[in-house]
């Protein structure tokens, strides 16, 4: 956006349209170096692993759906240590991806 460029395109858009949304608005804002390294570090996480699986894992882990890891070959679902690897990091930066609950959890919160 300061290169005066119109916006981008991000994997990670998939899982953090709220935050990347923000920044967008608020580019210009004494706090945008700030959100963009929050959006970055979330990147990194998500992005140690083939991003499309991985995408879809961060997906079924906060949907409570498990049908969204199955990707078609030549991409393979990740492996229990890389699940736990981007979880447990977005985890440790309290990230969430608000109305995205099932309706089971939305009814028992």
């Amino acid at each position: 956006m300061r290169n005066g460029g119109a916006g981008c395109i991000s994997a990670t858009a998939n899982v953090n349209p709220a935050a990347i949304d923000r920044l967008y608005r608020e580019w210009q804002k004494p706090d945008a170096d700030l959100q963009q390294e929050a959006l970055n570090v979330v990147r990194k996480t998500v992005g140690q692993y083939v991003m499309i699986p991985a995408l879809k894992q961060v997906i079924a882990y906060y949907a409570d759906d498990p049908a969204w890891v199955t990707v078609r070959p030549p991409l393979t679902e990740l492996n229990a240590v890389q699940v736990h690897n981007v979880i447990d990091g977005l985890k440790r930066l309290d990230f969430d991806m608000p109305g995205l609950r099932p309706a089971k959890a939305k009814a028992a919160a």
